[in-house]
């Protein structure tokens, strides 16, 4: 059988693919690309935990900048443990890629969930957005502010006894006056016309759309 896959550095910056090894992480099946990065499935060398691991895409790992904000989001989000907060586990750079290991979530986002079954019932809506609230006010109290909430950025996990819990993930993130895009989970990294609104900023406009 053969073992994981390796890359020379100049076509590390190129592609991944399932079975490369990526620091402590073997990655699998790719489970999407947005504008800015790309997220597979990976598993822990040693522990065999499952998470997924996102890379900046090579054409903005050629810029400084970009890698900086990106590797700072990393750090940022790694500060907030909450249990609707996606976890970040690893921050890191392999040969020019950087990237981020997150906790794994299998389920389906809330945008989707609305589309297939229609709008929530009162009671419904309040016992998902309590738990959204507590997890927006742990990253307020890291210092982060999120900017983009909307049910694509809801993530209704579901664990293994099939319990679902709403997780936090993607959006714009405001952090001791600088803004930046912190796709903890989702691909894509598309920013809301909220976010330019400074009115969306607050928690009771932000909270009326997401619901």
């Amino acid at each position: 059988m053969d073992g994981p896959a390796d890359l020379t550095s100049s076509e590390a910056g190129e592609e991944w693919r399932s079975g490369l090894r990526v620091g402590n992480y073997t990655l699998g099946r790719r489970l999407g690309v947005g504008g800015m990065a790309e997220v597979f499935e990976g598993r822990h060398v040693t522990l065999h935990h499952r998470v997924a691991v996102k890379r900046l895409l090579p054409k903005f790992a050629e810029r400084s900048d970009v890698v900086a904000r990106f590797l700072r989001e990393g750090r940022a989000a790694a500060a907030v443990r909450h249990p609707n907060v996606v976890t970040i586990f690893d921050v890191g750079v392999w040969r020019d890629a950087p990237y981020l290991v997150m906790e794994f979530l299998e389920g389906e986002d809330l945008e989707r969930h609305l589309r297939a079954r229609g709008p929530l019932e009162v009671v419904a809506a309040v016992d998902l957005m309590l738990p959204v609230l507590s997890a927006v006010r742990a990253a307020h109290e890291a210092g982060l502010i999120h900017r983009d909430l909307k049910p694509a950025n809801i993530v209704l996990a579901r664990d293994q006894a099939r319990h679902q819990r709403p997780v936090v993930v993607g959006g714009v993130v405001h952090q001791r006056g600088a803004s930046f895009l912190r796709a903890w989970v989702a691909a894509h990294t598309v920013s809301s016309p909220l976010a330019a609104d400074h009115s969306a900023r607050r928690p009771r406009v932000s909270m009326g759309t997401a619901a």
